[in-house]
């Protein structure tokens, strides 16, 4: 039996760039059976890149356990805005490519 693809959020989102600005490829995927594999390797790369970016930036930032547990509200908002800036590098570099 063929393994099951996972398509997450970041595969989903990069299909629907690819359904609305790139139809000839994205029909091509579909038709030569390869659209599954695709996604999920696309998926695959961004979680990567998001992951390993938040990490940097947090650490960058001195955004860490310690900063958690003394100030949640604090590291809440500064965990947020790094995974917004980490979503914007993803989706520049990996989805909308």
């Amino acid at each position: 039996l063929p393994e099951e693809k996972e398509i997450g959020r970041f595969g989903r989102q990069h299909e629907a760039w690819l359904k609305k600005y790139h139809r000839f490829r994205y029909s091509h995927l579909i038709g030569s059976g390869e659209i599954i594999d695709y996604l999920a390797s696309v998926d695959a790369e961004a979680n990567a890149l998001y992951e390993s970016l938040i990490a940097d930036f947090a650490k960058a930032e001195d955004v860490d356990e310690n900063l958690k547990a003394t100030d949640q509200m604090r590291w809440i908002q500064r965990i947020q805005s790094i995974a917004n800036q980490a979503r914007e590098i993803v989706e520049k570099e990996v989805i909308f490519r």
